[in-house]
């Protein structure tokens, strides 16, 4: 998998939990939870979840 790719990914998966975030208390964060959930599964399928959860940290810097 090339670096494209799992940037795709990351921010799939980013973008997932931010929108279930966002919409809490209402029926769309089952869809946006459920959503992120199947990212993050890809991820640790793939032994990318470390690499996930680190590029998230620096994203908040």
């Amino acid at each position: 998998m090339d670096r494209k790719q799992k940037l795709a990914l990351f921010e799939g998966c980013y973008a997932a939990e931010r929108k279930a975030d966002k919409y809490r208390q209402t029926h769309l964060d089952a869809l946006y939870k459920g959503e992120a959930l199947g990212y993050q599964d890809a991820l640790a399928t793939l032994e990318l979840l470390r690499d996930y959860e680190e590029w998230k940290l620096l994203l908040n810097y």
